[in-house]
Formats: C-alpha cells, sequence, structure tokens
C-alpha cells in the first residue's frame, strides 16, 4: 500500500476494486449529489444522507477496524449505540449477506487510509 495525495492507493487492481466497491455500494448515502448525478457529485466520502467517511472519520469513529467490518457487516440498529460516539438510526444497512468480507475489508482500507483534510 502507498498515499497519494489525501486518498490511499493500493497498488493496481485492489485500488481499482476498493474504489469501484465504494462507489458501488455506499458512495449514493456517504457522498453528497451522487445520486443526482456526475455534475453534482462532490468529493467522494463527503457526507449526504449516511455521514461523512473522508478526512480519517472513518478512523475516529472506528478506533478498531473489526469495529468498523463488524458494523458494515451487520448495519444499524434505531437507536443502538456504534464506534465511538455514534447512535444509529437503523438507515444504515448490514452488507454482509451481499458482500463477501474480503469486499468488505477493501472498501475499509480504502476509507481508512483517506488522509485528514488540510
Amino acid at each position: 500500500m502507498r498515499y497519494s495525495g489525501k486518498i490511499l492507493c493500493l497498488s493496481g487492481r485492489p485500488y481499482r476494486s476498493a474504489v469501484g466497491l465504494f462507489n458501488a455500494y455506499c458512495a449514493r448515502c456517504h457522498t453528497a449529489g451522487y445520486s443526482a448525478g456526475v455534475a453534482y457529485t462532490k468529493e467522494i466520502a463527503s457526507g449526504g444522507l449516511g455521514p461523512a467517511l473522508r478526512a480519517g472519520r472513518a478512523n475516529i469513529q472506528f478506533k478498531q477496524r473489526e469495529d468498523l467490518i463488524d458494523f458494515i457487516v451487520k448495519g444499524s440498529v434505531n437507536g443502538k449505540a456504534y464506534g465511538v460516539n455514534g447512535v444509529g438510526g437503523g438507515k444504515m444497512p448490514g452488507f454482509g449477506a451481499v458482500l463477501p468480507q474480503s469486499d468488505i475489508e477493501l472498501i475499509i482500507d480504502y476509507l481508512r487510509g483517506m488522509t485528514p483534510d488540510a
């Protein structure tokens, strides 16, 4: 793995796979303007229906990688605490039945590699 700019670059295919998986399964809720089309899309993981995930926020909310894996696999439960200070609204679906853990881990490594905004 290496860093380039503000986003983690996994060499070759894993990086492209991580970005593709994020765009396919996460961006609709976690990237402002994504659902409205390219002209309205803001920075990747900038937040929308779901919280912003860029600038190291995934690392702040989930100190342990395994806790973030568990959250993505199971999703949120209305009123149930998650991470450091989150409270679920029940809107985050669990992706454990949709994605293999290896794909979830690629997405997590991509998010956790985003460096804080300057």
